[in-house]
C-alpha cells in the first residue's frame, strides 16, 4: 500500500499515493468485510508504527534506510 495513514486526506509528501484519514479506513474495512490493514512502503523510526487506533499498521523490514533515515530500527511481523 502506497498511500500513507493521516489525520487528514491529501496529497502524500513522499510523492507517491495519497494520504488516508481514519475515515477512508473504517470505509475501507468495512466495505471489503476486513479487520485492519497491515503494511509497509513506509520508513519507522522504531520498525513498526500503529494508526487510525489500531486498525492501519505499519511495518518496516530495513534497519538503518539510507542516510536520511540512519538509526531506524526494523521489525518482522509473524502472524498465526
Amino acid at each position: 500500500l502506497w498511500s500513507d495513514p493521516a489525520s487528514e486526506s491529501g496529497p502524500s509528501c513522499r510523492g507517491a499515493g495519497v494520504r488516508f484519514d481514519e475515515e477512508v479506513t473504517q470505509r475501507f474495512l468495512e466495505t471489503n468485510g476486513l479487520a485492519c490493514i497491515l503494511r509497509s512502503h513506509e520508513c519507522m523510526d522504531d520498525g513498526v508504527a500503529y494508526h487510525h487506533h489500531g486498525l492501519v499498521t505499519t511495518v518496516f523490514s530495513a534497519s538503518n534506510y539510507n542516510a536520511v533515515h540512519a538509526g531506524n530500527s526494523a521489525r518482522v511481523l509473524v502472524l498465526n
